[in-house]
């Protein structure tokens, strides 16, 4: 039986538990991840968006999941996460690996603290 690797949130999108032989704890990560996904998207664009605003729970690494839900668009556009120092001249392992393999250009996009 197949198990969730992780729930990672992306920009309108979590990775998500697997669909076949779920057990209980797969489902309840499930809803938890669906329940988080919507409170993010609620307190980013608002109880009504001025765009439409599409969401889907998935599973796998966040690099992975992206680059395939990436592989027909026009625009890949990901967040990095400021560590500080020197480390804020570097790309995250996620944004790096997106820059590397898209097919499609990548926007990063950092924090204004940064």
């Amino acid at each position: 039986m197949s198990r969730p690797s992780s729930l990672t949130r992306q920009s309108g999108r979590l990775s998500r538990g697997c669909q076949r032989g779920e057990t209980g704890d797969e489902a309840a990560l499930e809803s938890q991840a669906r329940t988080e996904l919507a409170a993010a998207v609620e307190e980013t664009v608002g109880s009504q968006p001025p765009v439409e605003v599409r969401t889907e729970v998935r599973n796998g690494t966040a690099a992975t999941v992206l680059l395939d839900a990436a592989r027909d668009a026009s625009l890949l556009v990901v967040g990095s996460r400021g560590l500080g120092g020197f480390s804020r001249l570097l790309l995250g392992s996620v944004a790096q690996h997106c820059t590397q393999y898209a097919a499609c250009p990548v926007v990063v996009i950092r924090s204004s603290g940064q």
